[in-house]
């Protein structure tokens, strides 16, 4: 995927490179500031130093006859091709799962993207009702099983997002075998080709639930539902184009035929990479312990009385 880095690539491979490094300064702020401070970060910040570094080695291919038929070069830009859009589908699955978690926190339908006022947990017992935020006892005793199902389904499918990662990864690891032989190359393809599949039904099945939750669930932030659909929209395009190009074959890394990716029209594909640097942050909606604070807070209240 991309084809071989030859002379053409130097200014789109400068370009985003300094497109994803511009993002890095701003994650790391977002670390330091403890009110955006979050762990899904992690893996936006791997992805923007992960591209920096991927881009400057194509930048170094584009000018080194030696670089850009290198095994271990070719080998890892493969297998980053083939697992990143993956990984920011499952953080798109995180942050819907916080909309649906908040959703039934609440007995309104939010105007904010937000849960509570940003008060302590010890002054939460003594902070002024407010019922459009804080959500009661009742609400979340009310709509737990629904909480829980979306818990679940949000789960299953993440366990889903391993098969077209561990695929991406076989089929990277594979890739320098595929010259030294019809069995190696065909190998290497129908693994590739299985990655690329299951890449987009996983992207697809995210889709179909983001729809489905901003039509039919209660009190859901539907524009924050519409942006994340928007967002994997974006990032579907890397796994249609991958199942595009699985079928194309080339007995050279450095041909310029028209199945081998070295087009010009082939690099301006390659270039929807774009729509992968607005992407946002599998490690839960961290909205369980605020349920344990807010009930104990409300028995606290009933005790007193």
């Amino acid at each position: 995927m991309g084809g071989t880095p030859f002379p053409i690539d130097f200014a789109p491979s400068l370009v985003f490179t300094i497109l994803h490094a511009l993002l890095i300064p701003v994650a790391i702020w977002r670390f330091i500031s403890p009110q955006s401070r979050n762990i899904p970060m992690i893996t936006v910040t791997g992805f923007c130093i992960d591209r920096v570094v991927m881009f400057s080695l194509r930048i170094h291919a584009a000018h080194s006859a030696s670089a850009r038929v290198s095994n271990s070069l070719v080998q890892y830009m493969q297998s980053a091709f083939n697992i990143t859009s993956v990984t920011m589908a499952a953080d798109l699955l995180v942050l819907l799962r916080c909309l649906l978690v908040s959703a039934t926190l609440q007995n309104e339908p939010p105007h904010r993207i937000h849960l509570l006022p940003r008060v302590g947990l010890q002054s939460q017992a003594t902070a002024p009702s407010q019922p459009e935020t804080v959500p009661t006892s009742a609400i979340i005793e009310s709509r737990a099983k629904e909480r829980q199902r979306y818990r679940t389904i949000c789960g299953l499918v993440a366990i889903f997002v391993w098969v077209p990662l561990v695929l991406g990864i076989v089929a990277g690891v594979l890739y320098p075998q595929a010259p030294k032989g019809a069995h190696q190359a065909q190998l290497q393809m129908r693994i590739r080709d299985a990655a690329g599949a299951t890449s987009l039904l996983f992207v697809t099945i995210i889709q179909g639930l983001m729809i489905y939750c901003a039509l039919a669930v209660r009190g859901i932030e539907r524009r924050a539902v519409w942006i994340l659909f928007c967002l994997s929209t974006f990032l579907s395009l890397a796994s249609v184009y991958r199942v595009v190009v699985m079928r194309l074959q080339t007995d050279s890394l450095t041909s310029t035929a028209p199945d081998s990716l070295n087009t010009v029209g082939s690099k301006i594909a390659f270039y929807h990479e774009s729509a992968q640097t607005v992407k946002t942050g599998l490690w839960g909606d961290h909205i369980r312990p605020m349920e344990k604070d807010i009930l104990k807070s409300n028995e606290s209240h009933v005790r007193a009385a």
